[in-house]
C-alpha cells in the first residue's frame, strides 16, 4: 500500500475520531489543492509536505535515520516502559504508521514525525529487528531544502504530530506551539481555523476557543498548569490582549483567587471591560495630570542634570557632607514615590 501514514496491515479502528483522521489524510492526499484552493495555511503546508504524494515512499534502515532536535520538549514525561510497548506492539502486529523524515545533505534523514516508533524500532536487537522490518521502515521522504528555516521545519514537524499523519487527541502543548507559529507567519484567523476545522473534525466555535487558548500568554498559563483556572476559563481569557491578560492575572494573585472557573473568568472578563470604560470617561483629566508629572519630573531631571556638574573635589569636608545628605534625602523621595504609585496600581487592580 503507497499511503503515506498507513502500512499493509491498516486495521479496522473502532475509534471514531481516527476513522474520521484517516478520511481526512485519504482526502488531502488524493487532491489537496480541491480540499483547499483558497486556504493560505493549507497551501503553504501541502507544499511544505507534499500532501499530493508528490514525496516519495522509501524503506530506509534504521541507523540512517536520526532523531529531531526540535522534537525534544515533547518527548518528555515518555518512559522506557512506553517504548518497550510501543516495541512489542510493533513486533506483533507491525509498524501501523509510517515514518515522515527529510533529507539533511548528508546521506542520512531526519525524523519529523514518528520518533517514539523509531526509538521503539531501536530497543529491538539485530535478529527482532530483521524478522520485523526486513526491508526497513517505511518513511515518507521529503528532500533536502538548504534554504529551510528552524520555524518551517517546526510547522513541519508538529502539523506531522498533531494533525496530519497521527490520530487521536492532539496534545495540548504541541497544538499551542503549532498555532502560535501559524499565527507569527501572519496567517488570519478565519484561515487558520477552516485549516483546523478539516483536520481535528471539530465545530469552528469549539477551533476558535482552541485558538484562544493557544493565545493565552506563559503567565496566564503558569496559572492553568497550577489548576487555579481551569480549561474552559483559560479559553475565555486567552482572547484578550496581552496586556489585558497579565492585569487579570495580578488580580487573580492579589485577592487569592483560589479557582478560576468558566463563569468567574467571564466576570473577570466584563469587570475589566467595564473599567476601561470608566477610565476612558476620566482620560481627558488624567492626561492632564500626567502633564502636570511631565513637567514637574523634567524640570527635576534638569536640575539634577545641573547638579551633576558640580565640581564636588574642590569641596571640603563639609560641603561634600551636605550635598551627599541631599542626595540621600532626594533618593529617599523616590523611594516612597514608588512606593505610592504601586499602591496606586494595586487599588485600581483590586477594583
Amino acid at each position: 500500500m503507497s499511503r503515506v501514514d498507513l502500512n499493509k496491515k491498516r486495521p479496522g479502528m473502532s475509534n471514531i475520531s481516527a476513522n474520521l483522521m484517516m478520511a481526512a489524510q485519504d482526502k488531502v492526499s488524493s487532491n489537496p489543492a480541491s480540499v483547499f484552493s483558497d486556504n493560505a495555511v493549507a497551501k503553504d503546508v501541502s507544499n511544505m509536505l507534499k500532501l499530493d504524494d508528490s514525496a516519495p515512499t522509501k524503506y530506509l534502515h534504521r541507523d540512517l535515520i536520526y532523531p529531531n532536535k526540535l522534537n525534544v520538549p515533547y518527548m518528555e514525561g515518555i518512559t522506557e516502559d512506553d517504548f518497550m510497548a510501543l516495541k512489542a506492539s510493533i513486533l506483533d502486529i507491525g509498524l501501523m504508521h509510517n515514518l515522515v523524515v527529510i533529507e539533511d545533505g548528508n546521506g542520512r534523514y531526519r525524523l519529523l514525525s514518528g520518533e517514539k516508533r523509531w526509538q521503539a524500532i531501536n530497543k529491538m536487537t539485530e535478529e527482532e529487528y530483521n524478522k520485523a522490518l526486513n526491508k526497513g521502515i517505511e518513511a515518507k521522504v521529503l528532500p533536502y531544502n538548504p534554504n529551510l528555516t528552524e520555524d518551517d521545519e517546526l510547522i513541519m514537524l508538529l502539523t506531522c504530530n498533531v494533525l496530519v499523519f497521527s490520530s487521536g487527541t492532539p496534545e495540548p502543548k504541541q497544538m499551542r506551539d503549532l498555532i502560535r507559529l501559524y499565527q507569527k507567519k501572519g496567517y488570519e484567523k478565519k484561515e487558520l481555523v477552516e485549516f483546523l476545522n478539516f483536520y481535528l473534525k471539530n465545530n469552528k466555535q469549539t477551533i476558535y476557543k482552541i485558538v484562544a487558548e493557544s493565545n493565552a500568554t506563559d503567565e496566564l498559563y503558569e496559572l492553568y498548569s497550577k489548576k487555579i483556572i481551569v480549561r474552559s476559563a483559560l479559553q475565555i481569557l486567552g482572547d484578550l490582549s496581552p496586556e489585558d491578560q497579565h492585569t487579570i492575572c495580578d488580580k487573580i494573585r492579589y485577592e487569592n483567587i483560589d479557582k478560576v472557573d468558566e463563569e468567574t473568568a467571564s466576570s473577570l472578563k466584563r469587570m475589566l471591560k467595564e473599567g476601561k470604560k470608566k477610565n476612558s470617561n476620566h482620560s481627558y483629566d488624567t492626561t492632564i495630570q500626567y502633564a502636570k508629572f511631565e513637567k514637574a519630573f523634567n524640570n527635576a531631571s534638569a536640575d539634577l542634570a545641573k547638579a551633576k556638574k558640580s565640581h564636588f573635589a574642590n569641596m571640603n569636608m563639609t560641603e561634600l557632607s551636605l550635598s551627599f545628605s541631599k542626595l540621600q534625602n532626594l533618593s529617599n523621595e523616590i523611594e516612597e514615590i514608588k512606593k505610592i504609585i504601586e499602591d496606586v496600581k494595586t487599588k485600581a487592580i483590586k477594583k
